[in-house]
């Protein structure tokens, strides 16, 4: 039933809707572990340091 819908038939099932996915999800596997890196190594403003707290 699902493969008869109009959604499927002419948007889910067409080759430009798989490649859209397919380099979303290329470019998601490049960017994520950058952004990770990136929101890893930055410092919260909520975070303070012990030499910082002693001044």
């Amino acid at each position: 039933m699902f493969y008869h819908w109009w959604i499927y038939t002419h948007i889910i099932n067409t080759s430009w809707f798989m490649w859209g996915i397919a380099w979303t999800l290329l470019g998601l596997n490049f960017a994520m572990p950058v952004m990770i890196w990136y929101i890893m190594s930055s410092r919260s403003p909520f975070r303070h340091d012990d030499e910082a707290s002693k001044k």
